[in-house]
């Protein structure tokens, strides 16, 4: 049984070649690894959970107040909805897989190249007639790029995720993925996705302002003449920009339609400020605003804030807002203190991750999308993994 184990221990840092390339392809592939990455958590699960990130805690309290919202609720049928801190788990599984330099870097070579290659096939896809890999890589409409995923905004906070790293590692790493970031960054805005459009834009340059304030001023300015370039050169990313205010729904533009399911995620808050309506439960009080032509669906309040306040009330909305804090002041610090340069990208990176987010957070609610959180979860782990391997 020894030599057994020592074996998936030491084998086990293929899968994480493995997963990023499942991350950019296919969502069914994720929800494997995640099941695959728990089976070898548990197969050696004594000396695994004494490595374990102490920092789990912070999830399984935020999905622990959503079960109890439920209960106070008196919503029973819903309790399994606790299932959902599945995507959060790779921060504790994958902090058990043992990385070193040479293997961190691999890893983010090879989800660099997929990804890149997946943006590249689309253009050929929608410019050149190339076809479709299993399905399209757009919108029916040929407007949207969504990679291999159902729906443009999820993969656009996927992708976005990966520009910023690919931003942080040629910045603070080496020149050497230069070449990956302007591809990626590009990615974003072909989802034409605006919440991502202004995320990406604000993070990275935010974050240039770390490398110094002679790199701050010129990546502003290579920024800026970036987006007028794709605007200009990309119809359809322009006219996606500016259809904030086209009329899509009666006397209803883009930007009223936002307002109108913010107005409604506030309005739900204060029937139940504590605790909330309960997990999951805003859509059913979206309905009445969806019947009278306020707003066009009912799945969220398009504000990431909003739905958790009126879903888990004023208490989930704090333990939600600490579990950004925490864990941005972590990466942060982390990244400033710090003297290795591939730690530092790294760092910087999850801080970028979360800070993207965070911005997007205020125009869609994201924080339940499978193939954003296990990926940035998974990075967690990946870099307590990392983190261990240096103290040894």
């Amino acid at each position: 049984m020894s030599k057994t184990l020592k074996f998936i221990q030491e084998k086990s840092f293929y899968l994480i070649y493995l997963y990023a390339l499942a991350g950019a392809l296919s969502n069914s592939a994720i929800t494997v690894f995640i099941a695959l990455f728990i089976l070898l958590y548990l197969f050696n699960i004594k000396e695994n959970f004494a490595k374990s990130p102490k920092g789990f805690i912070i999830f399984a309290a935020y999905y622990i107040w959503r079960f109890l919202t439920l209960l106070f609720n008196g919503i029973f049928s819903q309790f399994g909805r606790i299932i959902n801190i599945w995507d959060k788990t790779p921060y504790l599984t994958a902090s058990c897989i043992k990385v070193d330099k040479e293997k961190i870097i691999n890893f983010f070579l090879i989800l660099f190249w997929i990804n890149s290659a997946v943006v590249i096939y689309a253009l050929f896809e929608k410019y050149a007639g190339f076809p479709p890999i299993v399905k399209s890589l757009f919108t029916d409409d040929m407007t949207r790029f969504r990679g291999f995923f159902s729906h443009p905004l999820r993969f656009a906070g996927y992708i976005s995720s990966v520009a910023v790293i690919s931003f942080c590692f040629s910045v603070f790493y080496s020149k050497k993925f230069i070449k990956f970031a302007p591809i990626l960054i590009f990615a974003v805005f072909f989802t034409g996705s605006r919440s991502y459009f202004l995320s990406v834009i604000f993070s990275t340059v935010f974050l240039s302002y770390f490398k110094s304030k002679k790199f701050f001023n010129l990546y502003a300015l290579f920024i800026l003449l970036y987006g007028i370039i794709i605007f200009a050169a990309f119809p359809q990313i322009r006219n996606r920009a500016a259809s904030s205010f086209d009329k899509i729904s009666g006397e209803q533009t883009s930007a009223s339609l936002r307002l109108n399911f913010w107005k409604a995620g506030i309005e739900t808050f204060s029937l139940s400020p504590i605790y909330g309506v309960g997990d999951g439960q805003l859509t059913n009080y979206l309905k009445p605003y969806k019947e009278k032509g306020l707003i066009d669906n009912v799945a969220h309040a398009h504000n990431a804030y909003i739905t958790c306040a009126a879903e888990s009330g004023i208490i989930g909305l704090l333990i939600y807002l600490y579990i950004f804090f925490f864990f941005m002041k972590k990466y942060f610090l982390t990244a400033l203190k710090t003297e290795d340069s591939l730690k530092k990208a790294f760092a910087f990176s999850l801080f970028g991750v979360y800070l993207n987010l965070a911005i997007a957070g205020f125009f869609e609610s994201n924080f339940s999308t499978l193939v954003i959180w296990s990926f940035v979860t998974f990075l967690m782990g990946l870099f307590h993994s990392y983190e261990n391997s240096e103290a040894v």
